[in-house]
C-alpha cells in the first residue's frame, strides 16, 4: 500500500464510523433511520471507490473491484430479502444498514460485523424472551454492532 492508499483507507474507516454512530443513535432514539443517512454515506462511499477506479490501469482491475464491492453488499441484499419474507421481522433498516457497511468493509469484514452483532444481540434477546417479553417487544438492533464495528476497524 502507499501513502495514497492508506489515507484511503483512514477516510473510509472514519467515515464509515461516523455512519456507524449516527445510525446507531437514530435506532436508540427513533428505532428508525432516516433514508438521507443512508443515500448520504452510500454516495459517500461510492465516490470513494470511483475516486479509486480513475486511477486504475485496465477494464480487469476495474471489474474485479466492482464484483468485490457487490460482494460487499450482499448480506445488505440478503437481510432486505429476509425483512421482505417476514413481514419486517428482521427490520428494513437493518437490511439498509449492511448494504450501505459493505461498500466500506466489503464481504468478509462486513460478515464478522453481523455475525458478531447477533452474538450480542441473542443473549439479550433471550433474556427477554425468558423474562417474558415475548415476540411482541423489539430491541434496536444497531447498537450491537457498535463494539463489532470498533473491532473489524481497529484490530
Amino acid at each position: 500500500m502507499n501513502g495514497r492508499e492508506v489515507r484511503r483507507m483512514s477516510l473510509q474507516n472514519f467515515i464509515f464510523l461516523v455512519f456507524l454512530g449516527v445510525c446507531t443513535w437514530q435506532d436508540i432514539r427513533k428505532r428508525s433511520i432516516s433514508l438521507f443517512t443512508f443515500l448520504a454515506a452510500a454516495a459517500v462511499g461510492m465516490g470513494l471507490h470511483f475516486c479509486q477506479l480513475a486511477g486504475a490501469g485496465d477494464g480487469q482491475e476495474v471489474y474485479w473491484e466492482m464484483l468485490l464491492l457487490a460482494g460487499g453488499m450482499l448480506p445488505g441484499g440478503i437481510l432486505l430479502g429476509l425483512s421482505a419474507l417476514t413481514g419486517e421481522g428482521i427490520g428494513k433498516g437493518d437490511g439498509w444498514f449492511f448494504l450501505v457497511s459493505g461498500i466500506y468493509l466489503g464481504l468478509w469484514k462486513n460478515l464478522i460485523l453481523l455475525w458478531g452483532s447477533l452474538m450480542l444481540c441473542f443473549p439479550v434477546s433471550l433474556f427477554l424472551l425468558l423474562r417474558g417479553k415475548g415476540k411482541t417487544y423489539r430491541i434496536p438492533f444497531l447498537p450491537f454492532t457498535v463494539p463489532i464495528g470498533l473491532g473489524v476497524i481497529f484490530l
